[in-house]
């Protein structure tokens, strides 16, 4: 609303008042008044783009609001609008090549599996409305696109066989590893993925039924599944899709910080240790100078920490992939 506006100006100090977010945290009986005689009827400049008005956004925008409004009441219909939700955000894990999907591919991941939901807060749901909406319309099973007909004959000449060069295997590596979290997000529940991502133990018996639902669903083929295996083994490759549970991974480094009084900067270096293998479920000492983590220690984890600190954090990273190797079979 342009205060400079004649409409406006005489109401200059309500429009101040709730032009601030803060305003809205809670709106109670002389708020409403004060929004209703003066906000309504004004005048404004903003004019939302085709994302945010298009008929997509005012359909989830009814479903997010309801979530909203089951979560508030306790209501049974909570359930069923989560379960809408996870749904269009899985869906859009398979568009993260769409520059403005990418962008949300974190919160994504985090809305179409289960962590997330534990102990959600209203504005968290509103966060996930405001940010989803605009990806609403990618996920519409209606929208048509121009057919376009083409009229022509081959023309075949001499047919010999040639070898490709270069051409990846199976599915599309990222398509494939897309696919896969998004099944993993949504089946936190299958054993497997419950203990790696708890840090429990895992066998040969428990990533051979992965591999047979993962070739059953057409989420891999058995090329992918070879690469995997040649490339550092199918636990890890789980594990850093899924990531690890946050309480699994605080109780990993325990053992690092008791009797110890660590400084402001180191809790600060070690929250964020546990954050990125909350997130990559797996961490190495090395991935400890990356930029990420130079932000807190410009000359690396050596600027914080002793030698046999460091040997201390590189034992547990250890652990961390030990859990996410299979055992043999049992018997």
């Amino acid at each position: 609303m342009n205060l400079d506006n004649f409409l406006v100006r005489p109401h200059r100090r309500e429009v101040e008042v709730f032009s601030d977010f803060a305003s809205w945290h809670r709106v109670d009986d002389d708020a409403g008044t004060a929004i209703r005689d003066h906000l309504f009827g004004l005048p404004s400049e903003f004019r939302p783009d085709d994302e945010e008005t298009g008929e997509e956004a005012k359909r989830f925008d009814p479903m997010a609001y309801g979530l909203q409004l089951a979560a508030l009441e306790g209501s049974k219909d909570f359930a069923k609008l989560r379960a809408k939700i996870q749904d269009i955000a899985s869906n859009l894990l398979t568009k993260t090549n769409i520059p403005a999907v990418g962008e949300q591919a974190e919160l994504l991941e985090a809305v179409a599996g289960e962590e997330w939901w534990n102990d959600v807060t209203l504005p968290m749901l509103e966060d996930m409305r405001r940010r989803m909406r605009k990806l609403a319309r990618l996920t519409d099973p209606k929208v048509k696109r121009n057919v376009v007909y083409t009229d022509f004959v081959d023309e075949f000449g001499d047919i010999s066989e040639a070898e490709i060069q270069g051409m990846p295997q199976g599915t599309d590596e990222q398509r494939f590893k897309q696919k896969a979290r998004a099944y993993l997000l949504r089946h936190e529940d299958q054993p497997v993925v419950r203990k790696l991502r708890l840090n429990e133990q895992i066998t040969e018996l428990d990533l051979a039924s992965l591999e047979e639902i993962f070739l059953t669903e057409a989420i891999a083929s058995p090329e992918d599944l070879d690469e995997v295996r040649s490339s550092g083994g199918r636990g890890l490759f789980v594990r850093g899709l899924c990531g690890l549970d946050r309480q699994a991974a605080q109780k990993a480094f325990e053992a690092f910080c008791a009797g110890k009084q660590l400084s402001s900067r180191q809790l600060d270096f070690l929250s964020l240790i546990i954050d990125t293998v909350v997130r990559r479920g797996i961490l190495s000492l090395g991935d400890l100078y990356e930029d990420s983590f130079a932000d807190l220690a410009p000359g690396g984890p050596d600027d914080l920490f002793t030698g046999d600190e460091l040997e201390r954090l590189k034992v547990i990273f250890k652990e961390l992939e030990r859990t996410a190797q299979p055992t043999a079979l049992a018997a």
